[in-house]
């Protein structure tokens, strides 16, 4: 819980963003990310998807913040924004399944990688057969790490769509593994 004044903080932030501050926007994630990030854990079921939580409620609130009234609870509404995204979070992982990267694991073993190993030539002389979308695919997932919710933003294409093409890409490594 947050004291009084923190909670009048993050009111005058908002109305700052609401007037077009976007440095407010930045300031007020900086004092209360961790808080956020808190929040979203105790209602997300994948505990790891908490920070995603938080960066969605940052665009959120940068996109929907011609709705707030500045003379309700500013808290209130960051914390229903966070509750209503985890909550959201769960029913889409419910419908889909994710992958990571012990699934790659399971397929190569990446623990023995080092840019001079065999093992990751190998792996790379693979993965050069697949076309760049594919490689571009792996890259963002498996490499930057990023969620699939961000993957489908930046391909301009849907979550299912990105778990099918992930899930077909490892098949294919897979294949490709065994053949080899």
């Amino acid at each position: 819980m947050l004291d009084e004044q923190t909670k009048q903080k993050i009111n005058e932030y908002l109305a700052d963003i609401k007037k077009g501050d976007v440095y407010s926007l930045n300031v007020l994630f900086e004092m209360i990310g961790n808080h956020l990030a808190v929040v979203a854990h105790m209602y997300l079921k994948d505990k790891t998807a908490d920070w995603d939580i938080v960066g969605e409620v940052y665009r959120r609130v940068g996109t929907s913040i011609g709705t707030f009234d500045t003379s309700r609870d500013g808290y209130n509404w960051l914390y229903k924004i966070v509750k209503n995204a985890a909550l959201s979070y769960n029913k889409y992982e419910a419908k889909h399944k994710t992958i990571d990267i012990d699934k790659v694991s399971s397929v190569v073993n990446t623990e023995s990688f080092t840019e001079s190993s065999n093992e990751w030539i190998d792996f790379c002389a693979v993965l050069d057969k697949f076309d760049d979308e594919s490689k571009k695919l792996f890259e963002m997932r498996y490499i930057q790490d990023l969620p699939q919710k961000k993957i489908a933003r930046k391909l301009k294409i849907s979550e299912a769509a990105v778990s099918q093409r992930i899930n077909k890409l490892l098949q294919d490594l897979e294949k490709q593994f065994q053949n080899s």
